[in-house]
Order: C-alpha cells, then sequence, then structure tokens
C-alpha cells in the first residue's frame, strides 16, 4: 500500500510527463486543425455582431439627425444582426412579406 507522499508524488510526475507530451501554441494547431478553424469563425462571428449593432447605431443616429438618412445604415445592421437573433429575423420576415404584398396590389391596382 502507498502512502500519501508516494501517491503525491506518482500524481506530480503524471502531471509533469502531461505538460511535456502536449503539443502548444503551433503544434496544438497542427495536431488539431479545427482549432484553427474555430478561432476564425468565432472572429467572425464576433465582428458581424459588432458590425451590425454598429450600423443599428448610426442608423438610429441617422433617423434622429436630419443630417444623414438613418435607414442606409439600419437596415443592412438590421439584416446582419437577424442571422444571429431569430425573434428580429421574423420581423424582418414579416416584413418583406408586407413589402411585397404592397408591391403586388400597387402593380394590380
Amino acid at each position: 500500500m502507498q502512502s500519501g507522499s508516494d501517491r503525491a508524488r506518482v500524481s506530480l510526475e503524471a502531471s509533469q510527463e502531461d505538460l511535456t507530451t502536449r503539443p502548444c501554441g503551433g503544434e496544438a494547431e497542427a495536431a488539431h486543425p479545427g482549432v484553427k478553424l474555430e478561432r476564425k469563425t468565432a472572429l467572425r462571428k464576433i465582428l458581424r455582431l459588432s458590425s451590425g449593432f454598429g450600423l443599428v447605431i448610426i442608423g438610429i443616429i441617422g433617423l434622429i439627425l436630419p443630417v444623414m438618412p438613418g435607414w442606409v445604415f439600419l437596415i443592412p445592421g438590421l439584416l446582419i444582426l437577424s442571422e444571429y437573433f431569430p425573434p428580429l429575423k421574423r420581423v424582418l420576415d414579416w416584413a418583406k412579406k408586407k413589402a411585397l404584398d404592397v408591391t403586388r396590389s400597387h402593380r394590380e391596382g
């Protein structure tokens, strides 16, 4: 039977082996190519979300200020954000349907 100090020494040796055999840096990416892809995907998502929020904020400011048209920024921002927020996607789908209905009624009428 092992004493407490023997178990601690075996545990310490095992953890040191883990540290020396684990790849790090470029080796980790080479061993797991999906890690680099996940980072790119996460970075792309962060950039798209921040650009969507930025466009919405600029669009709201444009709606308040008479100097610039807000809808030019607001609509693309909402389209970008609708990919990540399902309720917003439902609202935009409803608005598209209404716009098509209005267009059809003007063509017919």
